[in-house]
Order: C-alpha cells, then structure tokens, then sequence
C-alpha cells in the first residue's frame, strides 16, 4: 500500500500548487514522520506533480499584480521558504512588459480614485506615500510617481 503521507500530498496538489517548503510543512501538520513526508515529497518530486518553478512563477505574477516591488517578491518568496533571485523576478516583470512605475502608477490611482487631485493636501500624500513603502517601493520613486500622476 502506497505511503499515505504520498496519499495526502497527492491530495493536496491536486488542489492547487504548493511549494516544496509548504508542502512539507502541510504534511508535518498531519503529523507523519519526517521519513514518510521525505519520501512522499522526492516521489512528487521525481514524478513532477510537485512543480516549484510554476509555483514560484505564479507567486511572482500574483505579487506583481498587488504591486509589489521585485525586491519586496524576492523577500516574500523567502519568506515562505522560495528561492528566488532578484533577476527571476525581473525577467517576469519583463516578460509582461510591466515596470515598478507602472504598478506606482496603478497604486497612486486606485488609492486617489475618488479624491480630485487638486484636494490631495500633504496629510494624504504621506499617507499615500507610506502605503507605497509598504510595497517595498523606495521613498524616492513612490514621491516621483505621486508628483507625475498630481502634474497630469
């Protein structure tokens, strides 16, 4: 009888994709030794049901379209256990002709959308400012950005 550790791993990635580090992590919660949840991980590994370049792509264009700088990518794919270099993730954002100032330029607009921008006062410009950040893009770029999209 097959591995059941193998069982629910199948189980889950015929859910959806997962990373090599978060798939370990679902079996670990499951509770199967780590001997079974390394053999069930090299099998989906060497039969290809467990695709870590897709998954890594996937999350990189999901990050892109919330905004997220390339920097801001590379540091939350650590964060779940990815490796992912910084040219990685430029290439994508390459490969769809998309750029840090275009996503500036979308996040500035979804956030002022309903605010005419001759009442954007300083107030809401730190704010909008400070959210930027947040996405990992610099102080220098988002205040560029934000200046170019009020001079429209």
């Amino acid at each position: 009888m097959k591995n059941q550790a193998y069982l629910h791993a199948i189980r889950l990635l015929t859910k959806r994709n997962y990373s090599k580090a978060k798939l370990i992590q679902k079996l670990k919660q499951k509770e199967y030794t780590p001997t079974e949840i390394e053999e069930a991980v090299s099998e989906v590994i060497a039969k290809r049901y467990l695709k870590e370049d897709e998954y890594i792509e996937s999350r990189i264009k999901n990050f892109m379209r919330r905004g997220d700088s390339p920097a801001r990518i590379q540091q939350k794919l650590s964060g779940e256990g990815c490796h992912a270099e910084l040219e990685t993730v430029l290439s994508i954002f390459k490969e769809y002709e998309f750029t840090s100032n275009d996503q500036l330029g979308q996040l500035i607009e979804k956030k002022l959308r309903s605010t005419p921008k001759d009442l954007v006062d300083f107030p809401k410009k730190q704010k909008i400012l400070q959210f930027l950040a947040s996405r990992g893009h610099s102080r220098e770029a988002a205040q560029s950005a934000l200046e170019q999209y009020l001079d429209t």
